[in-house]
């Protein structure tokens, strides 16, 4: 014959309910960390700013860093610095992604580069005043897309390629 026990199935049932939230609050707990943290991990962008034609360093140059992120696709991110008497600088984000740095001085046209978070970069700038223009790597972006088409085989075939790129 089976004997009823209330109060052992009350414990049963109690336990397996508290199992499964503390299982179902770990869950949630682990997606809301990988969707907060990387607001807490703080990297480092450093290098100097000089110029194209005499390698001098650029002092006072203001250097802008622009993020745009998966969890923050709508906005853009931007954190600032200028750089030192050395034409040095370095920058504090919290986003572990390729950054667009912008640096803009008097005399010269914007220089514009895609970066990782690394120390050493070199970020080249041109003289000129030119303030529709930005500069890729000494280069101006009107000249930065190339194309030439030449006859192979009886056929006109048009080659294109970006020379701009940053140095890696």
């Amino acid at each position: 014959m089976f004997l009823y026990k209330p109060n052992i199935m009350k414990k049963e049932i109690i336990i397996i309910v508290l199992l499964i939230s503390l299982i179902f609050l770990g869950i949630i707990s682990f997606f809301v960390y990988l969707l907060v943290s990387p607001f807490f991990v703080y990297h480092t962008i450093s290098g100097q700013v000089i110029d194209c034609e005499t390698n001098d360093p650029i002092v006072r140059a203001e250097i802008g860093l622009y993020q745009q992120t998966l969890l923050t696709w709508d906005k853009v991110h931007l954190f600032q610095n200028k750089s030192d008497d050395y034409g040095k600088f370095s920058i504090k984000y919290n986003f572990d992604s390729v950054a667009q740095i912008r640096v803009k001085k008097d005399g010269y046209i914007k220089a514009n580069q895609y970066e990782p978070p690394k120390d050493g970069i070199i970020i080249r700038m041109l003289k000129g005043d030119k303030p529709l223009e930005v500069t890729y790597n000494c280069q101006l972006s009107s000249e930065c897309n190339k194309q030439i088409s030449e006859i192979r085989n009886g056929k006109k075939v048009t080659i294109s390629w970006n020379n701009c790129t940053s140095p890696r």
